[in-house]
């Protein structure tokens, strides 16, 4: 075997063991995992703690295609009469970073439980975040 092919083998498997290097693929995350991250944003731990429940629905121009799944969220249990909206917002889930956007605000929605899911799923899923944390 040639010196640099050697060096180049040793460096792989010492930056495997070292630095946690993997040559595992990323795997997009399920509905189901972006399904737990919309029930744990502070929207909607906020309507559970004023006594009402969340929804969701997935759009239905979202496909399995896309880069992240897109969810109109509403308060479930309000009773709304006629002309008023239960929508709390509208919100995508990235499929390969986990990440949450509100998408009227534009904005990136977090917080410490939603971080802690988000790394068990870019750990399992092999998942880079687009955004620092």
């Amino acid at each position: 075997m040639k010196p640099a092919l050697r060096l180049m083998i040793f460096l792989t498997l010492i930056g495997n063991i070292r630095f946690g290097w993997t040559t595992e693929l990323p795997e997009p995350i399920t509905l189901s995992e972006a399904e737990i991250l919309i029930y744990l944003m502070p929207a909607s731990v906020k309507l559970r703690q004023q006594g009402f429940d969340v929804g969701w629905e997935l759009e239905k121009f979202s496909n399995q295609n896309a880069d992240s799944f897109r969810f109109q969220v509403f308060n479930a249990k309000r009773k709304c009469p006629e002309g008023c909206s239960v929508t709390v917002g509208y919100f995508a889930v990235d499929k390969r970073t986990a990440e949450v956007e509100d998408l009227d605000a534009r904005r990136i929605v977090t917080d410490e439980e939603i971080r802690g899911v988000q790394a068990i799923l870019r750990k399992e899923h092999h998942l880079a975040s687009k955004h620092s944390e």
